[in-house]
């Protein structure tokens, strides 16, 4: 979900669409986009339905087992649709990047975490969550208490509270 760009690891996921059988969808737009559409054209389980509004967007998350986001470059720094899926209850399978997708997604509490530019790891990731519906449910959990602890419109605030104060003090 969001910009198509060259660090999203489009690749990764359109190998692991084209190697499995899991059902994967790609929202978005950006430089890649012909590239994207080409390949689902292609690929009876990949499907690309480009840029869709916010209340479309949120209903896909809402329908999805899991969000995958195999950004494979540290240009990936956070990746908002993370704390999205957190916000609506969804486990997450992320790339280990050493940036915020990790602080985001928890691996093994919040989702999974999987080596970069892996489309056999994205795979196995994808079977677990699809198999083990207990495990999924727990992640979930796990990813919206996170969000409510960390990323709330109030917790928010009161960080940005307390960083002013802080500096205000010296």
């Amino acid at each position: 979900i969001g910009a198509l760009r060259e660090y999203k690891g489009l690749n990764t996921l359109i190998k692991t669409a084209k190697s499995s059988n899991h059902q994967i969808v790609i929202i978005g737009s950006g430089v890649n986009e012909s590239y994207v559409r080409d390949q689902a054209r292609g690929t009876s389980n990949l499907k690309y339905l480009g840029a869709l509004d916010n209340i479309d967007k949120i209903a896909l998350i809402d329908g999805c087992i899991a969000l995958a986001l195999p950004s494979d470059k540290r240009s990936e720094a956070f990746g908002v649709v993370l704390l999205e899926a957190s916000m609506r209850g969804k486990p997450m399978i992320t790339c280990e990047l050493g940036t915020g997708t990790s602080y985001v997604n928890v691996s093994g509490v919040t989702g999974i975490t999987i080596t970069p530019q892996n489309h056999i790891e994205l795979s196995k990731a994808m079977d677990v969550l699809h198999r083990d519906c207990g495990l999924r449910a727990q992640m979930g959990i796990a990813a919206r208490k996170r969000y409510e602890k960390l990323f709330s419109g109030s917790e928010t605030g009161r960080s940005y509270y307390d960083l002013y104060e802080e500096v205000l003090a010296r």
